[in-house]
């Protein structure tokens, strides 16, 4: 049998299914297994096992959402009995906003059922392992025997003494409230992602980190980071990466839809509705149009939507990409180097000369702001670097085979022009060859061409299937066909899974699949179309107005979200080595003589101590051949910089620090060998200035938690207040249902307190724009009572018992292929006759100093020196 191309009927399947598992409840409820149940036996209420309570006559219930480090955040209801939740039912909704029935056919319907998730989340309620109170580490990190319980006030004591002795000998940028979504969606009740602690992008960083003197921010995270990183180079501006397609798309638009081993919908249950309607829809209007699955494990989504499993070892789409381009390769250029008529080339050469680097080698040169290239240095032109002899993409898939080295450029636009006379590859492959030193068989044998054929022996699709795949896309791009690729996010979270996101984009690239609504990469989500209650609460609603009197922190470093060990090991690299540890220790120090920072190393080597300017927070500056950098300790002098990097680490409801780290193995060596302050065990003490500290707040003791010098007991969903945005349906604020475990505390609580021990009652005051003590329950009851009462046009007692309000669909009509401005410019530009003497470059920027795609505060970067972007997409 052929396992690597699984075709299934979905309502076969399913019918078998759903027949299976009602025979199985059937039975399973029957005393005598060879007994045929009644329906009155089979679900009989057991009320001796769950209590009469559980069916109370007229139960009472309160609406909110487990928003547990879940995208979809659907509406739940909880039951209540006697103070404690028994069951958790969903929405059931009949109208939306406005009173309008809920079309539940609709391909945009806006109603979503809870899921597992939300429906087992008593599971976390109430388990015998929750955190209950406050912990400190006095043995050694790792020591689950060293922990003891002290107090809340000893403990925010404690950690604000050592916070302030880090921040006042290296600054706030020592300080880094780590990436974590253990309570995702929430702005006031979750940890750095989006809450109280919120630390992503310091442009809006959460005003508690702020009070608590300021920290480093990072940049995107740990599902999308390549994704926002690769978009400097070209995705970006071409809209490519991270679409967001709804259901209209799905249904009007595309030809096929390739999972990379996605699960979205069942991650993002609320938008597995219109998803699977919109695909149906899609099958609907184009008869061959077909949803692909390519990965090592059937998902539901796959089983659920596709038409084919192609079946892939673990890790192994690189290799597949590279087969499909080496197929693409060959049916546009012959083994002589001519070229195959023009209606039979797979590949159109003059757009990958226009509009992509590093696809063929090519010589440096030098650009202007207008696109206008030079080959010799030149005034007010930034130089492009060189992709050197044989060291292309193209080169290295085709390996020692020699055609690219005779394919010769002509005048065909102006970047070829400007090159004419060369090769579009100057040499076969001049990698080394790395045989026996590499586990990855792609790259074991640089010199082989990356035929279908080697593809195959690496991922175990059969040859024939990866030549079936390089003609579907090349076919579609050619046709303008859209392929919408959905990809794991996951894969980001292995130590070489970035390469997979940029083999794919590196496919859609090659083949021109982007630049039309349908096309693109994501790890996101099939939307729906949908209108809100423009009269429900929302966040800027809800929020303290003194938030904006809080300083906003002063322009400082914000390196990647995936660099926080390496900026610890930055701090601390030779503590580290003097203790022992020998792990992958980067040593980020090396680079320009000046100390500054490359704006592309991930913004770790920016972590240094820096000079404020005189009565101000704000750093100070200096300027060099008219460039603007901080100013740093030890440059007067001519000495080194003091390193701040990482010192001291929040890990609000995380477990990024040991088990979602590549290498938990490393980062628990590290961990270990890092020095503390105030232990009992004085291996590794320190001066409290000099330590390293982790804070981990959290519901239960979790591998990171372990090697955590202080751990706090936190709430969960349904013992605090809250004002979620829920995925599929608007806002909703979430009333506190029981009471939490312990001396366990909302995150609202914690950063309450942690400010008024920190900075004073005055500061707490400024947080909760109350009083010093008030919830977050307080602040929503206020603020609806003094002026939203008649937005939402309820009172309060009103409002709670439905503090939400459905949307509904706007539209249901499927959208038309359309292609984007910069698209629309290019294909012009294309089918002009005179490109050979005009560049193009409507349209096209560089990212080079971008603070959103690029890492680290640009302006204040080392970027006269290091490699410049070419304002084309990078392969």
């Amino acid at each position: 049998m052929d396992t690597t191309k699984l075709k299934l009927s979905r309502r076969s399947f399913l019918g078998a299914s759903v027949a299976a598992a009602a025979g199985l409840a059937i039975y399973g409820c029957t005393s005598n297994k060879t007994q045929t149940a009644s329906p009155s036996t089979a679900f009989a209420i057991d009320k001796d096992r769950f209590g009469a309570d559980f069916y109370s006559k007229d139960p009472a219930y309160i609406y909110g959402t487990t928003n547990h480090n879940c995208g979809g955040r659907c509406i739940t209801k909880a039951q209540m009995e006697n103070g404690r939740i028994v069951r958790f039912l969903t929405d059931e909704s009949a109208t939306a906003y406005d009173g309008t029935a809920i079309d539940t056919t609709n391909r945009n319907c806006t109603q979503s059922r809870a899921c597992a998730r939300c429906r087992g989340y008593k599971g976390r309620l109430y388990h015998p392992g929750r955190l209950k109170y406050p912990l400190k580490q006095v043995k050694e990190r790792g020591d689950m025997t060293g922990f003891v319980r002290i107090s809340w006030q000893e403990a925010l004591t404690e950690i604000t003494e050592r916070l302030k002795a880090v921040q006042a000998e290296y600054g706030p940028e020592a300080f880094h409230s780590i990436y974590a979504c253990g309570a995702i969606a929430s702005p006031f009740q979750s940890g750095s992602y989006t809450g109280v602690f919120k630390s992503q992008d310091d442009d809006n960083m959460a005003p508690a980190l702020r009070l608590l003197g300021g920290s480093t921010a990072y940049t995107s995270d740990y599902s999308f980071h390549q994704g926002s990183y690769m978009g400097a180079y070209g995705p970006a501006y071409s809209g490519m990466i991270n679409q967001n397609p709804t259901a209209n798309d799905i249904a009007g638009t595309n030809k096929y839809l390739v999972l990379w081993g996605s699960n979205i919908p069942t991650t993002h249950n609320p938008f597995a509705y219109p998803w699977i309607k919109g695909v149906e829809d899609m099958k609907k209007r184009d008869a061959e149009a077909k949803v692909l699955f390519i990965g090592p494990e059937f998902s539901e989504s796959g089983l659920t939507i596709a038409d084919e499993w192609i079946r892939s070892r673990p890790y192994t789409d690189v290799a597949l990409v590279h087969g499909m381009l080496h197929e693409m390769i060959i049916n546009t250029v012959n083994v002589d180097g001519s070229l195959k008529p023009e209606d039979e080339r797979w590949l159109d050469l003059d757009y990958l000369d226009t509009m992509v680097y590093g696809f063929f080698d090519s010589p440096e040169y030098w650009i202007s702001d207008k696109g206008e290239i030079a080959l010799e240095a030149t005034e007010g032109y930034r130089k492009i670097e060189a992709v050197p002899a044989g060291k292309s993409l193209s080169a290295y898939i085709m390996g020692n085979d020699d055609r690219l080295t005779k394919l010769v450029y002509g005048n065909s636009n102006y970047i070829a022009t400007k090159f004419a006379g060369s090769a579009r590859n100057i040499a076969t492959c001049s990698y080394n060859d790395r045989a026996g030193k590499t586990v990855f068989e792609y790259k074991k044998a640089m010199k082989t061409p990356k035929t279908a054929e080697w593809a195959s022996a690496i991922t175990g699709i059969p040859a024939d299937r990866i030549k079936e795949l390089a003609k579907m896309y090349a076919t579609a791009g050619k046709l303008d066909q859209p392929i919408w690729n959905e990809w794991s996010g996951g894969q980001l979270k292995q130590a070489e899974g970035c390469t997979t996101l940029f083999a794919i984009q590196t496919l859609l690239i090659a083949t021109k699949n982007w630049g039309i609504n349908g096309t693109g990469i994501a790890n996101k989500r099939i939307n729906r179309v949908k209108t809100d209650d423009p009269n429900q609460l929302t966040t800027a609603d809800v929020t303290p107005s003194t938030w904006a009197d809080i300083p906003a922190m002063p322009q400082h470093p914000m390196p990647s979200v995936v660099q926080w060990h390496t900026a610890i090991k930055f701090a601390f690299g030779d503590q580290l080595r003097k203790n022992g540890y020998k792990h992958n220790i980067p040593d980020w120090k090396q680079g320009p003589a000046t100390g500054r920072a490359y704006a592309s190393d991930g913004g770790v080597k920016s972590l240094i101590t820096r000079h404020l300017t005189p009565g101000s927070s704000a750093p100070a500056t200096y300027t060099v051949d008219g460039r603007t950098y901080f100013d740093y300790e030890g440059r007067a002098e001519n000495a080194k910089p003091k390193y701040a990097g990482f010192r001291f680490i929040l890990n609000s409801a995380g477990n990024i620090p040991v088990n979602q780290h590549p290498n938990p193995i490393d980062s628990a060596a590290m961990f270990k060998n890092l020095p503390t302050y105030g232990y009992t065990n004085p291996r590794l003490n320190v001066d409290a200035k000099d330590a390293f500290y982790m804070v981990c707040f959290d519901n239960f003791m979790s591998p990171s938690a372990r090697y955590a010098d202080y751990v706090l007991p936190a709430a969960t969903a349904w013992e605090q207040h809250d004002f979620i945005g829920i995925e599929a349906s608007g806002n909703l604020y979430v009333d506190k249902a029981i009471d939490a475990p312990g001396e366990a505390l909302p995150a609202w609580d914690f950063a309450r307190e942690w400010v008024k021990v920190y900075a004073g009652e005055e500061a707490a005051k400024l947080f909760t724009g109350l009083n010093a003590d008030s919830s977050f329950g307080d602040v929503v009851r206020d603020k609806f009572n003094k002026n939203l009462k008649t937005k939402v046009g309820k009172s309060w007692e009103d409002f709670i018992k439905k503090p939400f309000s459905p949307s509904k669909p706007s539209t249901d009509t499927p959208t038309a292929p359309t292609k984007s401005e910069l698209r629309m410019k290019l294909d012009t530009y294309l089918a002009s006759a005179d490109k050979a003497s005009t560049p193009f470059y409507a349209g096209v920027v560089s990212a080079d100093h971008n603070t959103i795609y690029g890492f680290g505060r640009d302006e204040f970067a080392e970027t006269v020196s290091c490699p410049h972007q070419s304002a084309r997409f990078h392969v």
